[in-house]
């Protein structure tokens, strides 16, 4: 981000709304979303000195959606935090009832959290068209953690080639999936980035393949019993 009105620029160019025409009359609420994405100081101090204008302006409300608390090293002063809470007990049963044939009790504290929720239901629509298809081919897990959710909803995305009869597909996208993905997030992560442009893309990529390709794609090979499929 190298736009010091990235803002105003978009907003203008999307919505046709000059927020920089201090004679606006009409009320605008900002709802800017993922404030923890920018991750690069320089993208951060551009963003957060044009936040502050718009918050200065009688006319616009600014909100702002954040996984840690940015105010005091931002110099927030006066913006107040509300905290998204975990789904009701009750709610969650609800969803699940309607949604998914039987569930483990145990799994509520988890599944109180949207996202987990949401891919805890759409794991068991999927598993079950896979195991019908194919009984012993993949190896679930038990769904008592974020992370067991997380590995099954990796299986099943790779399951999903078996049971569309895309089974040309199936070994690359479990090696794109449980190998080449995970390496590109630590390198992402240790670069201190949130996304990287498709160059930065292929080059790590390129770096995988040379170090770990013919290794990793034999592991992949036996990891999902790719012959029982050939």
């Amino acid at each position: 981000m190298r736009d010091q009105k990235f803002i105003y620029n978009f907003t203008k160019d999307n919505y046709g709304i000059d927020l920089q025409n201090d004679t606006l009359h009409i009320k605008t609420v900002l709802l800017l979303d993922g404030f923890n994405e920018i991750t690069r100081e320089k993208d951060n101090r551009l963003i957060v000195n044009e936040i502050k204008v718009f918050m200065s302006r009688s006319n616009t409300q600014v909100v702002l959606t954040s996984r840690n608390d940015f105010r005091m090293p931002f110099g927030f002063v006066g913006l107040r935090a509300y905290h998204l809470q975990p789904l009701e007990e009750a709610v969650v049963k609800d969803y699940l009832s309607r949604f998914v044939d039987g569930y483990d009790e145990r799994m509520l504290g988890v599944l109180r959290n949207p996202m987990m929720l949401t891919l805890y239901a759409n794991n068991s629509e999927v598993k079950e068209a896979i195991e019908k298809k194919f009984p012993t081919l993949f190896d679930f897990v038990e769904n008592h953690t974020i992370a067991e959710i997380l590995q099954n909803y990796m299986t099943c995305q790779i399951g999903r080639r078996a049971v569309n009869d895309d089974q040309n597909k199936i070994l690359q996208t479990a090696f794109a999936l449980q190998y080449i993905a995970p390496y590109l997030a630590y390198e992402i992560e240790k670069e201190g980035l949130f996304s990287i442009p498709k160059r930065r893309l292929d080059e790590l990529v390129k770096e995988f393949l040379d170090a770990h390709g013919k290794e990793s794609f034999k592991d992949a090979k036996e990891d999902f019993k790719y012959s029982a499929l050939t």
